[in-house]
């Protein structure tokens, strides 16, 4: 029996940085700082992205993909998370992808909206891509600029991926159904 492959499209911030210099009442700017937070503290408390990781349980099985931003503090927040991922699993065993959405740390408005733009695009690729995979897929709208957010829902909606969410003080994840009828009801 072939065991179901889940990929899980994450929005990744930098709660993982804020949070560890509200706790440490320092900036950490190493990954292997930032890895050393996650494992003294947990998942649930070092950040938003791995809170989710851990509240939907995924499997060796599963692929992450987390998309972040282009700024400094985008990639190094994605890239501890995935360093801190790949501590408490088997590498080998757990594909982590890192996919920067440019442009959505422009001060430029043109840049910005063609970022956002951009986002919608490949988060349709990449849910195309992994349902043509055999994959089933979902997306976590944790983390990012809040259009980030505003366009996971609308891609989850238009192609009726599921689509979760979670806070720190949330014992769980919780789905967000988008394609179930008019949003307007309840």
């Amino acid at each position: 029996m072939r065991h179901l492959i889940r990929d899980a499209i994450i929005l990744c911030g930098t709660s993982l940085l804020r949070n560890a210099e509200v706790h440490l009442g320092r900036q950490l700017t190493g990954i292997q700082d930032l890895t050393d937070y996650v494992k003294a503290v947990s998942f649930k408390v070092a950040s938003a992205e791995l809170n989710l990781i851990e509240g939907l349980n995924i499997e060796p099985s599963q692929r992450v993909i987390l998309v972040h931003t282009e700024t400094p503090q985008g990639k190094l927040a994605a890239e501890a998370i995935r360093a801190a991922y790949h501590q408490r699993f088997t590498p080998k065993e757990h594909e982590v992808l890192l996919v920067s959405a440019n442009g959505l740390g422009s001060d430029d408005p043109e840049i910005f909206v063609k970022a956002v733009r951009n986002l919608a695009m490949s988060l349709k690729e990449q849910i195309s891509t992994s349902r043509n995979e055999g994959h089933e897929v979902y997306i976590g709208a944790v983390g990012g600029f809040k259009p980030m957010a505003m366009v996971a829902a609308i891609v989850a909606a238009e192609t009726s991926t599921n689509l979760y969410y979670i806070r720190q003080d949330f014992a769980d994840p919780v789905e967000i159904d988008l394609s179930t009828g008019p949003l307007s009801q309840p």
